[in-house]
């Protein structure tokens, strides 16, 4: 399978997780995108990390409403040479292992709230566990 196949393949992945946001990208990606989507595959991501980087961005910034200088938000930022640039790749494709992102409930609202970071971190490390066996091989 050629580098632009796979970027094929995942596009609609990555399409559907900005769509989640209200954030509409186009139904190809242009050459630039695919270049940038192409260096973290060849990083060693997999095509279902990808995704999860865009749920790992909003989480990572609490949603999309935090204020940065100048008045701008993080759904400003919220496009695919923000969430896929290399610097701080991986821990958003860590945080995505959440899954989406949901506004934090009242106080006292969510019981399993531990049970869920418990689950989360172990998914992160079974990721960890699987990339380094990836690299020995």
């Amino acid at each position: 399978m050629q580098a632009d196949d796979t970027v094929e393949k995942i596009w609609p992945a990555i399409v559907s997780a900005f769509a989640h946001y209200g954030k509409q990208l186009r139904p190809k990606p242009g050459p630039e995108r695919r270049k940038l989507l192409q260096k973290r595959l060849d990083d060693g991501f997999s095509a279902e990390e990808l995704p999860m980087a865009v749920h790992g961005y909003v989480h990572s910034h609490g949603g999309l409403d935090r204020e940065f200088s100048g008045g701008l938000t993080s759904g400003h930022y919220l496009r695919p040479e923000t969430v896929f640039k290399a610097e701080g790749f991986e821990d958003r494709v860590e945080r995505g292992l959440y899954g989406a992102w949901e506004a934090p409930k009242a106080k006292g609202a969510s019981r399993h709230a531990d049970a869920s970071d418990v689950m989360a971190e172990a998914r992160r490390e079974q990721m960890r566990t699987d990339a380094r066996l990836k690299s020995v091989s």
